[in-house]
């Protein structure tokens, strides 16, 4: 009984009522129609039901009978009344379909047109990455989030390859499954007034739910798992200068914010976080984290890493014949962009800049036809690269409309000069500008059509303004999260202007020495400055030449890295450790005398020493009978006071051990067959297995 009166207190209810025959009264006085709820505990004298219900409904009550007789029956009795599940839900679907309405009118095309195109990804759990085949991206998501306990989902992608889109269609696939849940989609690129997570997430709770329901109530829902919470774009919230650095070291910045996080996730809540690409999930940190909270309120942790889309899943054979695509333009289009631009533009294919170029002549040439805008393309492109500036001098994505169009008409009106006949049409044209198909509407706020626009203009900008001296500033103040969009979109740009761009990066106060690797590469192909000690995780390099003589590399680490068609030249890259890493087509220079490979794919058995071979045959489950040895290894899995278990990178503990290479391979080995050990790539983690095993031989020593 005292468990329905505290449910009913939570909802604002107020006992007003007990009567003998089975019957309690519950009041509802704060809202502006009062309320009552009549709960049937047992059997009752319906007369007497009547004669309640009549009095109540005499002074003004509205008045409801709840004839669930368990509590979980009456909890979701009340959520439904409250929430007003069915119609909450048409919204959403509604909010859903205006979403790929808008997604489709850029192309001319009817919603209808709309389908998801599900993307390759990786699945970790709880840290271990699952081997085999996966189903598509949001059968798995939802598999996951249809178990019991609760559920803390990350899904990771670079800018602009599908985070949103993923999660309007899980929040279209919650509504489907028909189930006592109302999903809550936090969109933080709509609304950055703070950088407050709680902040923000009680404020967006005040604009997405009725008045008179209390905070408290619709965070005890999400706890029940009854209100799925989806946070779109948590690296909005990030500083600028979060990839600056090590790992771990800007944990800082976000430890706050997933404080809140954890603060939810206990009963059965499900909270689903999209964010750009980040070493921050990776690290030690992140993990230390989670055993924090999960030795308290125990919670799966499931990580998504979204990978460039199939061009054959957007694209028919007969769609890329038409258009004149070969096999090996392929993995020069594999941009979400531009492959749907693709599949709803019917455009001839001659290259990929050919193809930027007929992406953006089709966009401007369209604003010229519906605003009737009177400049040209170039006149159009000039004024929106410089406006890109604005946003990554600010580091912003979106910003008050009437702040984008005084930039805007600051940036125009070299031209409005020659088009405007009097001030009136001057207006008409910077509005229709502030109106213009590469800027995105969100709600009260201006952004730029998508991550790709964006980063080919940012790009464009660097080339054309790097030394104008009114924009130079703005460049210099670009963060890397900013630079990441333009790397994207330079992908598929031609040479020379992945060349160009590639000069004016150098020296750029916001790239590190590890992040210019990956410069080097997407811009020039090839490794152009020498690096030391860092690390590279989850990359992929396409067709590069990586160790030269201006670019050699030394003590670094490369885990779970996918080289493809690439050269590799081990004349000038010397005591590397490669981990988990695949090697698909890729030529190999040199000679290996001091780098080491773990659990690598593809790797030319005549490079390998005779040694490397040998070991990695002996190291296939072999027996390691010093007992000591293994506890040492395994001690390095437990924080200073030998009982929290803390995550471990192989690239650390082999400089950390002092255990011969050869040695530390072997028992390493032993411990992953004996399941007391589990590796994803650099990862490594103790087992339960192996926290007992520890446990019973240590004071045995």
């Amino acid at each position: 009984m005292q468990d329905l009166k505290q449910l009913f207190n939570q909802y604002g209810y107020q006992l007003d009522r007990e009567e003998e025959s089975n019957i309690l009264v519950f009041s509802l006085k704060t809202s502006t129609y009062p309320a009552v709820e009549m709960v049937l505990t047992g059997d009752v004298d319906k007369k007497r039901l009547e004669e309640l219900h009549s009095e109540y409904s005499k002074i003004g009550y509205a008045v409801h009978v709840c004839e669930q007789t368990d509590l979980l029956g009456i909890e979701n009795y009340l959520f439904n009344r409250f929430f007003n599940v069915e119609i909450s839900n048409q919204r959403i679907l509604q909010r859903y379909e205006d979403y790929t309405e808008e997604l489709m009118s850029l192309y001319d095309k009817p919603k209808e047109d709309y389908s998801y195109i599900s993307i390759p990804y990786s699945l970790e759990r709880n840290f271990e990455a699952l081997q085999g085949t996966l189903p598509n991206l949001t059968s798995s998501l939802l598999e996951v989030l249809n178990q019991e306990g609760p559920q803390f989902v990350i899904i990771e992608a670079a800018a602009g390859f599908g985070k949103t889109s993923t999660a309007y269609e899980l929040l279209k696939e919650y509504v489907n499954q028909k189930k006592q849940t109302r999903p809550f989609l936090m969109e933080l690129s709509k609304d950055r007034r703070a950088n407050n997570f709680r902040y923000l997430l009680l404020s967006q709770i005040d604009q997405n739910f009725d008045i008179i329901l209390k905070q408290d109530i619709v965070i005890h829902n999400i706890k029940r798992g009854r209100i799925p919470l989806i946070i779109d774009g948590f690296d909005e919230l990030l500083s600028k200068d979060l990839d600056n650095g090590a790992m771990d070291a800007k944990f800082d910045d976000v430890e706050t914010m997933l404080s809140t996080i954890g603060e939810l996730l206990t009963d059965n809540s499900k909270v689903i976080l999209t964010t750009r690409k980040t070493a921050i999930f990776s690290g030690e940190s992140f993990y230390e984290w989670y055993m924090s909270l999960y030795e308290k309120s125990p919670f799966s942790v499931s990580r998504y890493q979204l990978y460039s889309p199939s061009v054959n899943d957007w694209l028919s054979p007969k769609d890329l014949e038409e258009r004149n695509i070969r096999q090996d333009h392929l993995k020069y289009i594999a941009n979400p962009v531009l492959l749907a631009y693709l599949r709803y533009c019917s455009t001839p294919f001659e290259n990929s800049e050919s193809l930027v170029d007929h992406y953006f002549e089709f966009l401007l040439k369209r604003e010229i036809r519906r605003q009737e805008i009177p400049f040209s393309k170039a006149e159009q492109l000039d004024i929106f690269q410089k406006l890109s500036t604005y946003f990554s001098g600010f580091n912003i994505t979106s910003e008050k409309r009437s702040d984008i169009k005084s930039a805007i008409a600051e940036y125009a009106s070299p031209y409005i000069k020659n088009y405007a006949l009097g001030s009136k049409d001057a207006e008409n044209i910077i509005n229709a500008l502030t109106n213009h198909a590469l800027l995105d509407r969100k709600e009260e706020k201006v952004g730029f059509l998508n991550d790709f626009v964006l980063g080919f203009l940012l790009m464009e900008a660097f080339i054309h303004y790097s030394k104008d001296r009114e924009f130079k500033d703005f460049l210099k103040e670009t963060s890397y999260s900013f630079l990441d969009k333009s790397l994207i979109a330079a992908a598929v740009r031609c040479e020379n202007a992945k060349r160009l761009f590639w000069e004016v990066l150098q020296g750029h106060p916001a790239v590190t020495i590890d992040q210019m690797l990956r410069v080097d590469l997407v811009l020039t192909g090839k490794t152009q400055q020498s690096i030391s000690v860092c690390s590279f995780t989850s990359e992929t390099f396409l067709e590069c030449l990586i160790g030269t003589e201006k670019g050699s590399i030394r003590e670094c680490t490369f885990s779970s890295v996918n080289f493809i068609s690439c050269t590799l030249d081990f004349n000038f890259i010397e005591d590397c450790a490669f981990v988990n890493c695949k090697f698909e087509n890729c030529e190999f220079k040199g000679s290996n005398d001091n780098n080491h490979f773990w659990n690598c794919i593809e790797i030319p058995n005549s490079f390998l020493s005779i040694s490397e071979n040998e070991e990695n045959e002996e190291n296939e489950g072999q027996e390691i009978s010093d007992i000591g040895l293994q506890l040492q290894v395994l001690e390095n899995f437990f924080q200073v006071d030998k009982r929290t278990r803390r995550m471990r990178l192989i690239s650390r503990l082999r400089k950390e051990m002092g255990l011969e290479e050869k040695n530390l391979k072997k028992v390493l080995g032993f411990l992953e067959h004996k399941r007391m050990i589990l590796f994803n790539g650099d990862k490594s983690f103790i087992s339960d297995e192996g926290a007992r095993f520890y446990f019973e031989h240590k004071y045995e020593r």
